[in-house]
């Protein structure tokens, strides 16, 4: 018995926290037996803790009664909160007090000295497989909650007994309320319909999503909201919404909340294909730098239809352009943000401030990384041209890509007197050389005429002098005193260039 635990448990490494070196000697040998690691040993809290940071145990044996100022208890919740290892108890006391305290803390078992080999190898076993399932459910958790947060659809989960315990950014948008101000809260504090009879007659329909929220909690699922209702938010606007609400079941099919998905019912489910079908970022520029609306490629001149198309586009690029400035500005000034456009979302949380697509999800979140504001954007998206414009203007450049497809971006000084570019290779090409091309973006810039010793390029968030260039058909090669770049034909890169005078000046 004693070779099969062993052979399941050899990796296993546990920390024994014990005052008495006898019986924390007695401890280890039997670990050993057992086929258990030993992470170290401990007689104090204090001592513990800092052991345990160093080598991170999968389980510790804790002693309630330690010398010194730190209990075991104590102990085991410093341990709980600051590195989530299960913990046993060992006492010789088993007073109904001591056990409460204990209790408290969630410990993983409880042994009473002295206790037999037999008796401290299945608490172990029981503990570490109590622990390894707790971890697949908060992994899942997890999991869930990341792809709640990434749909465009609003929702709002509660528990058994109707409180809410989740929302995500697309429900905190539309509700006007913020998760952290709402957690806990029965549902129907939060979510009530407002019914227009008349004109002039708004009546409160609390006990609507009262019965929906019963039904579920009693099993039912898919229930619709009422066609007639209208959702009160926080600001009292009446939005008109569809949606439906279901039951939340655990493994065995019990009842274990609620979950309400909703969207308002006047934005649209698809986006034309006239939309999709071009860069938002291009359209928008052409008709920025065209002074016009873009015309039909068949003819010179712009039909009606075009022209009033156009119109609808360019006006909702420019409340896209405007929410991601606004999302931009907000999280940069620490502020909370809860607005919304035809096709974007952006909403502030705890600790976490998101842009959605209604179309694609999650865009960009911006969190802390390495103790700096970091936005994490999603290259893929077809907003990607619009937000990385936006975040380099605010003075926010990429420090690296990842393989999964997402772009950080994280503050960066400018240098004085020095105008940055977000572009691609070819145009630092031509300004490098002081070439001009009709009717391309380029010929503002290399028009500057800058000298080649005031032109500088960001490489891994720090600015540095470029050395030397040269451009082929794979791409631009560029080398700095701080490494090597290559720029494919559909990479970008930052770039900049001092005026005249000022901090860069031609040698």
């Amino acid at each position: 018995m004693t070779t099969l635990v062993a052979e399941r448990v050899t990796e296993k490494r546990v920390m024994v926290v014990e005052d008495e070196s006898i019986i924390s000697l007695d401890i280890r040998n039997s670990l050993k037996k057992l086929g258990y690691g030993i992470a170290g040993a401990a007689a104090s809290g204090d001592v513990a803790l800092m052991k345990i940071a160093n080598s991170r145990p999968d389980l510790i044996l804790m002693d309630i009664h330690l010398k010194g100022k730190m209990t075991g208890i104590q102990g085991s919740q410093q341990v709980k909160s600051n590195f989530q290892i299960p913990v046993i108890y060992l006492t010789a006391n088993a007073d109904s007090a001591t056990f409460n305290g204990a209790k408290e803390t969630s410990p993983y078992g409880y042994l009473l000295k002295p206790f037999e080999e037999k008796e401290l190898g299945m608490a172990i076993e029981i503990a570490l497989y109590k622990h390894e399932q707790e971890q697949i459910v908060r992994s899942s958790e997890s999991w869930y909650a990341i792809a709640f947060q990434s749909i465009t659809d609003a929702v709002i989960a509660t528990d058994v007994n109707g409180y809410i315990v989740f929302m995500n950014a697309a429900a905190e948008s539309t509700t006007g309320w913020q998760l952290t101000d709402v957690m806990d809260k029965p549902l129907t504090e939060v979510i009530t319909f407002q019914r227009k009879i008349q004109q002039f007659d708004n009546i409160k329909l609390k006990e609507s999503v009262r019965s929906i929220l019963n039904a579920t909690l009693r099993g039912k699922s898919a229930i619709p909201f009422p066609h007639h209702a209208h959702l009160l938010t926080k600001s009292l606007d009446a939005l008109s919404l569809v949606g439906d609400a279901t039951a939340i079941r655990d493994a065995t099919g019990r009842v274990t909340g609620s979950i309400f998905v909703f969207r308002d019912a006047q934005a649209p489910l698809t986006v034309e294909p006239s939309s999709v079908e071009r860069d938002p970022a291009n359209t928008f520029a052409e008709c920025a730098e065209a002074g016009d609306k873009p015309k039909d490629e068949s003819t010179d001149e712009a039909t009606d239809e075009t022209f009033s198309l156009s119109l609808q586009e360019e006006q909702t690029l420019k409340e896209d352009l405007g929410l991601i400035s606004a999302f931009t500005k907000a999280f940069i000034d620490e502020r909370p943000i809860a607005r919304s456009t035809v096709n974007l979302v952006a909403s502030s949380g705890d600790r976490l401030t998101t842009l959605s697509s209604r179309e694609e999800g999650m865009v960009v979140k911006v969190t802390m990384v390495n103790e700096k504001l970091t936005a994490i954007v999603k290259q893929s998206s077809k907003f990607w041209s619009l937000i990385r414009h936006v975040l380099v203007e605010h003075s926010f450049f990429p420090i690296s890509r990842r393989t999964n497809g997402h772009c950080y971006y994280q503050h960066r000084h400018v240098p004085d007197n020095c105008q940055i570019y977000h572009t691609g290779g070819t145009e630092l090409w031509e300004a490098w050389h002081g070439r001009v091309r009709p009717g391309d973006q380029v010929n503002q810039i290399a028009a500057l005429k800058l000298p080649k010793t005031s032109i500088i390029v960001l490489r891994r968030g720090s600015w540095y002098h470029i050395q030397k260039m040269a451009l082929n058909a794979d791409g631009l090669h560029i080398r700095t005193v701080g490494g090597e770049m290559f720029i494919t034909p559909d990479d970008s890169l930052v770039w900049g260039g001092a005026y005249r005078t000022g901090a860069y000046s031609e040698a």
